[in-house]
């Protein structure tokens, strides 16, 4: 793996932008980019699967949250675990779905709040929110996901059994002058990237 883009969070973690490419060879359009959150205790895979296009849209959400359009909204703040709320509710869709009744609510209140997605590993699969608390902080948070609800097989585990052992594997609020370093950064990738498929594409 090469490291493309560091997005530091604070002194000692970050979250890193990784593909199997050299920075040389990288594109816009073509190239998969994966996102890992660096810690000194851990390493997470917290975005499996990402195009150079995608980060004009991690750019816009970042700049959502300094703008404070990102509240969790009443009526989630009394349950404020962003992660638990998602498995839950997941988990209600896959039943309605299996039971072949209407879909009740088919869209989740909070989905706006989803940066990224790990689907990929059923040993870390995980959701990641950035979004703001009441006091208009802007925090990165991070849950585990149950592997199966996007898996073809039968579950190892049913749901209810895996619950026990969900939990937020992340939470860091996240400074208003690194947000922006962050946007600036994705977006001086994605025009470098943007430029030089363009170049490629001409030739």
């Amino acid at each position: 793996m090469n490291i493309i883009l560091t997005l530091k969070i604070n002194e000692t973690d970050c979250l890193q932008v990784v593909s199997d490419e050299a920075i040389s060879e990288v594109d816009l359009f073509s190239s998969i980019f994966k996102f890992y959150l660096k810690t000194q205790e851990t390493s997470i895979k917290v975005h499996d699967f990402a195009v150079g296009q995608e980060l004009y849209d991690f750019a816009t959400h970042i700049q959502n949250c300094l703008d404070n359009k990102y509240k969790v909204l009443k009526k989630s703040r009394s349950k404020i675990d962003l992660g638990l709320l998602w498995n839950e509710y997941y988990q209600q869709l896959v039943i309605q779905s299996e039971s072949a009744k209407k879909i009740v609510n088919p869209s989740w209140n909070e989905e706006r709040l989803i940066l990224f997605f790990n689907h990929a590993d059923e040993n870390n699969s995980c959701i990641t929110f950035l979004y703001n608390n009441d006091q208009g902080d802007i925090v990165l948070e991070i849950a585990s996901e149950y592997p199966w609800f996007y898996q073809e097989e039968i579950p190892e585990i049913s749901y209810q059994a895996w619950l026990p052992k969900y939990k937020i594997l992340y939470k860091e609020t996240i400074s208003k002058n690194i947000a922006m370093k962050w946007i600036e950064q994705m977006l001086a990738l994605r025009d470098a990237l943007n430029k030089k498929t363009l170049c490629c594409t001409k030739k």
